[in-house]
């Protein structure tokens, strides 16, 4: 999956002659930005499956993973 992020990475920088590595960053930041949500939403769903499984309450769950 890495090689195939940095062959797109390098085709649109030659497609738009980017040789500071402006679409890179603005690209990895955007990346970022989006993956954290998707992270932190998949935490919440693990959480309330367990509260529905288990029975426990989030402050609980939270609390014996760490966050």
């Amino acid at each position: 999956m890495g090689l195939v992020l940095y062959v797109s990475f390098t085709f649109f920088d030659k497609r738009f002659d980017d040789n500071k590595g402006l679409l890179k960053r603005v690209s990895g930041v955007t990346i970022l930005v989006f993956f954290t949500f998707y992270a932190s939403s998949g935490m919440v769903g693990v959480a309330i499956l367990f509260e529905q499984v288990f029975g426990l309450i989030r402050r609980e769950i939270f609390r014996v993973v760490g966050v």
